[in-house]
């Protein structure tokens, strides 16, 4: 059989229960197949086993939606009081042109492989003949297969027979499973107004992510129409761009982590119904048959016999529902509470999320970009030779302020990307797929291993880059201390001080006479080097990316890449010292404080993990 598809590993991790999980299933690869009579979807089923019972390792077959359903029936056939997994509903709605959209076919392939690994995960199910059938049986195999089974009027008898049971009700249920059908129902209706309420919630969502979506473009348009408040308006385009991606990413998160699990314990629900009945049905069964004992009085050895099979089957009914209904139940209770765990926790760092990039973004703008906060005015000394070296146009600067942001923000954020896109690719190849982390399909999005980590560690250092800008620019301003080149750009103008030099050679006041008071004001900001600060955050976090994701197999790959991104970030800091932008002692300090803040990100953020290097730390 051909090798299983990567994403069957994608979405199970193996080291869980490495000892004990002996059988993984992958439903995907979707296919539309067009009939002359109708149009269905079959998805890829792949498989594999370890187990003795089966003939190969490897098994990959093609399976539509009826086949599913003909596993359930048959699952509850033969296991009428075990909690079958449920299927998702049938879609059908009247008026459709294309009835099987994207979207609709993504929800059900990932119902589809949640319904076949909950029954490979049951401890009665995953033995199953039919389930073993369904599995490794191509199409023929598993037509003929299908025929074994009771005929059309055999079945008709059975529903018949069921209807009246139904009807005829139970006269002694046992108190236990009367608190469960008790349970049930109540269950049935808090979880049902959950979901409505939460389809509400994300419908509401959606309309507002949809609506705000809208007023980044048009703010970006307004700004070109309008030079005065252009800049002002471009950043709050930005700022609603950075607030709508926040809000899609909240979206795909309550669509992943909340709605399904709530919608599948609605159908969980209704099969509990289900099972019930089927309980009850058996013991109305034994009912009848003890009346008509107690009547008749011919036949009487029969309907002993018939007796105690009835006994025992409500006996087994019984014990089998007791056992499941209990694994059931702390299934249950550790899906929903994951699932409102998580979400909640999406919803916390969505709320901390919004507030600081509006705000970074904000702070950012009017400390770099405008004269609204001006640095404080420090003194100096007269003629002091320290202060008077030769001003250097930006232009000029072997590595500007630009050049260094776009060098910070890329540089590091693609090598970080190439680095996880390698990494993906060598895990992926893995025969047991260690290490990888499962698939996480969100309402149409959906996100592999890569995607996440990548987005995470590319996230943090974007996030780490804003924040260490904002602490320089405010210790900046808070200092005001003097860059080597401001008495240049300044031009005191000594002769309006009251006393002379020699007299007071230290001045507070503000004479400078030059034109500039652009430049003047940022030759008030030399403490610490921006550039270095920059330099240092963006070399230490990488260095610190590759020497917890590269092995130790490496050999001089990650050593080499480790001190080129560090050389590189003192290169940066050491140009501001040989053009006179800044005081070594502000280069230095800026190294300390950007490298500082790059370890607290790190080591607050991620944890090391054994088998891929840093992993995300939700604590």
């Amino acid at each position: 059989m051909p090798t299983s598809p990567l994403s069957m590993i994608n979405q199970v991790k193996f080291e869980d229960e490495p000892d004990l999980k002996d059988l993984f299933i992958t439903v995907d690869d979707p296919e539309s197949h067009v009939t002359t009579i109708e149009t269905f979807i079959t998805y890829r089923v792949a498989t594999q086993t370890s187990r003795g019972e089966f003939d190969s390792s490897e098994f990959e077959v093609r399976r539509r939606y009826q086949d599913f359903l003909w596993l359930k029936g048959k699952l509850e056939e033969a296991h009428p009081t075990l909690i079958i997994p449920p299927l998702p509903e049938k879609f059908v709605v009247k008026g459709m042109v294309e009835r099987f959209n994207d979207d609709f076919i993504e929800t059900r392939r990932r119902a589809l492989n949640k319904f076949l690994n909950r029954i490979a995960d049951h401890p009665t199910l995953t033995f199953s003949e039919d389930f073993k059938v369904f599995l490794t049986a191509q199409a023929g195999e598993l037509s003929s297969h299908k025929k074994q089974g009771p005929g059309l009027l055999s079945k008709m008898g059975q529903t018949v027979r069921a209807v009246a049971l139904s009807l005829r009700g139970v006269r002694s249920r046992p108190e236990e499973f009367t608190e469960m059908s008790d349970f049930i129902e109540t269950f049935s209706q808090k979880i049902n107004l959950i979901d409505k309420i939460s389809q509400r919630i994300y419908k509401e969502e959606r309309e507002y992510f949809d609506e705000m979506k809208e007023y980044g473009p048009i703010h970006a348009l307004w700004s070109e129409s309008e030079e005065d408040l252009a800049d002002t308006l471009g950043s709050m385009a930005s700022c609603l761009d950075r607030c709508c991606q926040a809000t899609e990413r909240r979206l795909c998160g309550l669509s992943e982590a909340l709605l399904p699990v709530v919608h599948e314990y609605v159908l969980y629900s209704e099969m509990l119904m289900g099972v019930m009945r089927r309980r009850d049905h058996i013991q109305a069964e034994l009912e009848s048959k003890a009346e008509a004992l107690t009547y008749k009085k011919v036949d009487t050895d029969l309907l002993t016999e018939e007796i105690g099979k009835l006994e025992d089957k409500v006996e087994c009914a019984n014990t089998a529902l007791r056992a499941d209904w209990e694994r059931w139940k702390q299934n249950m209770r550790n899906d929903i509470k994951s699932a409102f765990a998580d979400t909640a926790e999406r919803n916390i760092h969505y709320y901390e999320q919004l507030p600081i990039l509006a705000s970074s973004v904000v702070s950012l703008y009017f400390l770099e970009l405008t004269d609204v906060f001006k640095p404080v005015h420090s003194g100096f000394s007269c003629y002091d030779r320290s202060l008077s070296m030769p001003y250097i146009e930006p232009t000029q600067e072997a590595i500007p302020l630009l050049m260094l942001l776009s060098l910070a923000f890329a540089g590091p954020a693609i090598t970080i990307m190439v680095g996880e896109g390698i990494l993906y690719c060598c895990l992926s190849k893995r025969r047991n797929g260690v290490g990888l982390e499962p698939n996480i399909n969100a309402g149409g999005c959906n996100f592999n291993s890569f995607l996440r980590r990548a987005v995470r560690f590319v996230g943090v250092h974007v996030f780490g880059l804003c924040s260490t800008a904002l602490i320089t620019d405010i210790i900046q301003l808070s200092t005001g201390y003097q860059a080597p080149y401001f008495l240049t750009v300044c031009k005191p103008n000594y002769t309006s001080l009251n006393v002379s030099c020699k007299e007071n050679s230290y001045i507070v006041e503000d004479i400078c006479s030059g034109s500039d008071l652009t430049v003047i004001n940022s030759g008030r900001k030399s403490f610490p080097s921006q550039h270095a600060t920059l330099a240092a955050f963006a070399a230490v976090y990488v260095s610190m990316y590759f020497n917890s994701t590269l092995t130790d197999s490496s050999k001089l790959l990650k050593p080499l890449l480790v001190f080129t991104f560090i050389i590189c970030g003192i290169i940066c800091g050491l140009t501001r010292i040989t053009q006179y932008k800044n005081h070594p002692v502000d280069v230095y300090c800026g190294f300390l404080i950007g490298g500082g803040i790059a370890l607290y990100l790190v080591n607050g953020c991620y944890h090391y993990g054994t088998s891929h290097g840093l992993t995300w730390n939700p604590a």
